[in-house]
């Protein structure tokens, strides 16, 4: 009787371990789902600001492209000093994008992410890459650059925080599209 006994418990400690392990993995691939999930939803909303970038390059709007950009964010590229602020860089857009609008020129730029990554409480990303910025009309310009772009979530919205730029090769940019991921 007692042999039995141990031989039931046994089993119904193997069922309960089998039942354990099978909850145990189906909540890992639960938990690694609903994190690719949010991931992925978090990559459409700041690929969306990249879209929004172009647009208000494209129709040259700085009233647009102030949106996109914190308040205390930094500004860098090739050959200036840091510009500390939304608004000490905003009036260098604005005097641009009114001289566009004067000679009727047109701008699109693409974009070519290498790398995006997170920080660990999902309220900051980085991305590094290359764009490509094309200028229409009375000034043909075509250049390449290099960029990394720190986004922060602020009350569930993104913005820029950090956004640096310089000058790149053109043969790095393989991009097909507005926004192309190479990770």
């Amino acid at each position: 009787l007692q042999i039995v006994f141990q031989i039931i418990v046994f089993n119904l400690k193997l069922k309960m371990m089998t039942h354990l392990t099978t909850v145990a993995i189906t909540a890992v691939f639960l938990s690694v789902s609903l994190f690719s999930f949010a991931q992925s939803n978090e990559d459409k909303k700041i690929d969306a600001l990249y879209e929004q970038f172009r647009m208000s390059y494209k129709q040259a709007d700085s009233a647009a492209l102030d949106k996109l950009y914190w308040p205390d964010a930094l500004y860098m590229s090739s050959n200036t000093a840091i510009e500390n602020g939304r608004s000490a860089f905003m009036k260098k857009f604005v005097s641009y994008f009114n001289k566009l609008k004067e000679v009727k020129d047109s701008i699109d730029i693409v974009f070519q992410i290498e790398k995006r990554d997170y920080s660990p409480d999902g309220n900051m990303c980085a991305d590094a890459g290359y764009f490509v910025f094309t200028r229409k009309g009375s000034k043909e310009q075509y250049a390449t650059g290099k960029m990394v772009n720190i986004f922060t979530k602020r009350n569930g919205e993104w913005r820029f925080l950090i956004d640096m730029s310089g000058e790149a090769p053109k043969e790095v940019f393989k991009g097909s599209g507005t926004i192309t991921h190479h990770y």
